[in-house]
């Protein structure tokens, strides 16, 4: 859909997924200022920019198909009657 993503950690302790490695995702922790990251997301271009980016990447690496999987889901599934 081309739009930032925001993770926030409900946890404590900190976890390094894989999206957050490529830095598809902006990942703050729910005791941060999550107001001024929200801010962030919506003010900085670049930032905007680079996750959008960075998570088309980080998708392309373990989606097929993307923007017309069920279609095809569909066409294999129909195929088999």
């Amino acid at each position: 859909m081309k739009k930032p993503i925001l993770n926030i950690s409900l946890d404590t302790r900190s976890y390094k997924f894989e999206f957050e490695k490529d830095n598809a995702v902006l990942g703050i922790s729910y005791d941060n200022d999550i107001d001024v990251n929200i801010k962030k997301i919506i003010q900085d271009e670049n930032l905007r920019t680079t996750l959008i980016q960075n998570w088309t990447k980080h998708v392309s690496k373990y989606l097929t198909n993307p923007g017309n999987a069920s279609e095809n889901l569909a066409r294999i599934l129909s195929s088999l009657e």
